[in-house]
Formats: structure tokens, C-alpha cells, sequence
């Protein structure tokens, strides 16, 4: 348990001060075995903490599916347990969700090049987009020692998403991206987990975080006034 952990007597998440347990930041099932000895641990109510559990699973499950994420050694090393946990009664559900969203598709290389057919995946943008933002904020009580007030909120979004704004806005975020990604990374596990963060200039509480997981999927998140 780190000092901030100890100091901090609350739910990072809600607030509550009932029934506080450890949190992994980000979750510890991206990890393969042996984990990594610098994961970081928030004060989570038991609420928070079991209610984030499929989202959890829902993140690692289309994260590793990914065609250029399948072939990172970590990723390869949780595939064993992936299938093992989807094969439990209790995850039935999951299961036939994971099987209902496959499609094949066209595969290109990097440089346009067809690859031939493989499968693809639809994926809710929305539930990822929350499991990085909940990893953001225990990132923040983690490394400012308190949670993020009500008047704040964190926006997420993964950076392949950046095509889909305005241009004006795109350019904003590639801006802020830039500058925060200068900042000095700090590393969790085997190139699993990676992140960097500033404040902004004129506001403490202003706060821009870049994540990324298998040093290929990442997200851009802001912790801002609501």
C-alpha cells in the first residue's frame, strides 16, 4: 500500500468511506503472471471495485483481440486466461456478446497493402472510454493525494477517435497530446502500461493524461470543470 493510499480515507471513485478495499490502476488482469512489482493500488468502496469488474474484463478481452496488439508478448501470455474465464457459466453473456460482434473483414498493412480476410470486432467505444476514465481518476488521487472534487469531471476517449471531431477541435487535441507526451513516462509491467500527464498552466485541477496499453492503444483524457 502506497503513502497516498494510506492517507487517503475515501472511495477515489464516490467518495464513500464504507467498506474500502485496494483498487488496481489500471487493472491487474492486464498483467500477466508474475505481475510487475510497481502496480499501483487506490481506496476503492467494494461497490466501485466489483461494479468496475466487467467493464474491466469487456476492456482487456477487445484490447487483446486487437490484430496489432495480439502479438505483444504480455498479450499472448493472458489469451490462456481470456479463454478460461470466457468458458465459466457465470460469463455466458460475455461470451455470446463476443461471438455476436465478429465479422470478417478486409486486412491492409500499415502501407495500404491487403493483407487478405480475418476477423474483426465491433466494439462499444463508449464502455472503454469509461474504463479509461476510471483509470484516470485513480491516477490522480495516486499522484495529487486526494479524489478528483465534484466540481471536475474526466473526459476519455481513445486517440483513433481524434478523425471522427472537427477539424479545429482535432487540432487542439493533437496540440495538447503533443505537449503532454514530452512530459516523463511512467511504466507499468513489460510495455503493458504506459502514461504521462500535466497540469495545465493556470488551474492545478486542470489535469491531461495520455494512456496506453500494448504500446499501441491509447487514450486522451482531461480531468476539467463539469
Amino acid at each position: 500500500m502506497s503513502r497516498i493510499e494510506k492517507e487517503i480515507r475515501e472511495c477515489v471513485y464516490c467518495g464513500s468511506t464504507d467498506d474500502l478495499t485496494s483498487d488496481h490502476v489500471p487493472p491487474k488482469l492486464l498483467f500477466p503472471r508474475p505481475r510487475p512489482s510497481n502496480l499501483i493500488t487506490v481506496r476503492s468502496c467494494r461497490v466501485c471495485n466489483q461494479g468496475a469488474s466487467k467493464d474491466d474484463e469487456y476492456f482487456r478481452l477487445k484490447l487483446c483481440l486487437r490484430h496489432d496488439v495480439g502479438e505483444h508478448p504480455a498479450a499472448k501470455e493472458t489469451w490462456p486466461t481470456i479463454l478460461r474465464s470466457l468458458q465459466r457459466p457465470e460469463k455466458k453473456g460475455l461470451q455470446q456478446s463476443f461471438f455476436r460482434s465478429m465479422f470478417q473483414t478486409n486486412r491492409l498493412s500499415n502501407g495500404g497493402v491487403y493483407l487478405g480476410t480475418g476477423h474483426g470486432y465491433k466494439v462499444d467505444l463508449a464502455r472503454l472510454d469509461r474504463v479509461a476514465a476510471r483509470i484516470t481518476a485513480g491516477l490522480f488521487s495516486h499522484h495529487f493525494g486526494y479524489r478528483i472534487p465534484e466540481t471536475h469531471h474526466v473526459e476519455a476517449f481513445s486517440v483513433e477517435s481524434l478523425n471522427g471531431m472537427d477539424p479545429q477541435s482535432q487540432q487542439t487535441a493533437i496540440g495538447v497530446i503533443d505537449r503532454v507526451s514530452q512530459t516523463v513516462p511512467h511504466l507499468i509491467g513489460d510495455g503493458v502500461f504506459a502514461y504521462w500527464y500535466q497540469q495545465a498552466v493556470d488551474s492545478e485541477l486542470v489535469v491531461s493524461w495520455i494512456l496506453t496499453f500494448f504500446l499501441r492503444v491509447s487514450f486522451f483524457c482531461m480531468v476539467v470543470p463539469r
